[in-house]
C-alpha cells in the first residue's frame, strides 16, 4: 500500500567479553543520534539475531547497561510509531533471552507494536499488505526441514510469495565448509518478492537479493571491515532500494604484521609507530610476527 521503510541491525552480542557492554550501548546511542531525521521515519526496526552475547545475570552491571539501552529503543518506537521485531539468534548467545521483552514492555505500559520470534513465522501486516518471513536459527532442525515448513505455511496462508524475510544463519555462499544447516540461495529467492537479510556471519556480503549486513560491531581481531546496519526502502520491484548505513562509532581491532628480521627493531618500532600513532585510545592492537625457535 504505502513505500515500507526499515532498519535492520544484527549481531550486536550485548555482554561481550572483550568489546564491552557500555561500548556497544554507546556505539549505539551514536548510530541512533547521527541517523535520527531518518529513523524517525522508519516502518520497521528489526533486530535480527544474536542482541546479546551471552546469558546475562539481572544484577549484573552487563544488564543493566543493555536493559537501559531496550528501553529507550523502545520508547523511541513508540514515540515514532515504529513496529519492532526481535527475532531469536544462536542459542549459544541469545539464550532465549528475549522471552523477557514482551513482559517487561507491559510492566512499561509503553503502546507499540512488538513482536519477540522464537521460531518460524509468516506474520501478515494489513498497514502495507505485505507477509513477512522470519527464520530464527534453529540447528535442531535442517535447512531443508525448516524450508518445508515454510512452504507449509504458505499453502496454509493461501500465497505463492512472501515479500520480505529476517534470518539468522548463513547461505550456503557464505561460508567455505557445507553444511545441512546452510539455506539454499535459489529456495528463497523463487518465494521472496523483495529482500531476505540474514545475519550470523559477521562479514557483509550481497548476493543477488540476499543482504548480509555483518555485525553492527567490531567484536575481534580479524574484523577490520566496515560495519553497521541495513536500511531498506521498498514502494515496488521496480521502485526498491537498500543502503549499508555504516557504523562510524564501530570499536578498531587493528592488526600489524611484521615481516622484518629482528635485527632491524629500529625500523620495526618505527612501523609500529606509524599505525599505532592515529589510533584513539579505545582501539586494540595485535601485533603478528614471525618467530624461529631456536
Amino acid at each position: 500500500k504505502n513505500n515500507v521503510k526499515m532498519l535492520i541491525i544484527e549481531d550486536i552480542h550485548l555482554g561481550h567479553q572483550t568489546n564491552k557492554t557500555h561500548y556497544i550501548v554507546d556505539s549505539l546511542k551514536k548510530y541512533f543520534k547521527d541517523n535520527k531525521n531518518l529513523f524517525k521515519q522508519l516502518s520497521y526496526i528489526i533486530i535480527n539475531g544474536d542482541l546479546f552475547d551471552k546469558a546475562l545475570l539481572t544484577y549484573s552491571i552487563e544488564y543493566e547497561q543493555s536493559m537501559a539501552w531496550i528501553f529507550e529503543l523502545v520508547m523511541f518506537c513508540s514515540k515514532n510509531k515504529i513496529k519492532l521485531r526481535l527475532l531469536e539468534g544462536t542459542a549459544s548467545h541469545d539464550n532465549n533471552q528475549g522471552r523477557l521483552l514482551p513482559n517487561l514492555i507491559k510492566q512499561w505500559e509503553v503502546d507499540i507494536n512488538f513482536r519477540y520470534v522464537k521460531d518460524i513465522e509468516i506474520e501478515y501486516d494489513s498497514d502495507f499488505d505485505i507477509y513477512n518471513l522470519f527464520v530464527p536459527d534453529r540447528n535442531d532442525r535442517t535447512a531443508k526441514d525448516r524450508f518445508k515448513i515454510i512452504r507449509k505455511l504458505m499453502v496454509d496462508l493461501k500465497i505463492d510469495k512472501i515479500d520480505f524475510a529476517f534470518m539468522h544463519g548463513n547461505f550456503n555462499y557464505q561460508l567455505p565448509v557445507t553444511s545441512e544447516h546452510a539455506h539454499d540461495e535459489s529456495d528463497y529467492l523463487s518465494i521472496i518478492r523483495f529482500y531476505i537479510v540474514i545475519n550470523h556471519v559477521h562479514i557483509p556480503s550481497v548476493y543477488d537479493r540476499i543482504l548480509a549486513p555483518g555485525s553492527f560491531e567490531r567484536n575481534n581481531h580479524g574484523e577490520e571491515e566496515d560495519k553497521g546496519g541495513i536500511y531498506i526502502d521498498v514502494k515496488s520491484e521496480k521502485d526498491m532500494r537498500f543502503i549499508f548505513l555504516k557504523n562510524n562509532n564501530a570499536r578498531i581491532f587493528k592488526t600489524i604484521t611484521i615481516n622484518r628480521d629482528k635485527s632491524e627493531l629500529a625500523k620495526i618500532y618505527k612501523d609500529i609507530d606509524k599505525v599505532a600513532k592515529d589510533l584513539p585510545e579505545t582501539a586494540f592492537l595485535r601485533i603478528l610476527c614471525k618467530h624461529k625457535l631456536e
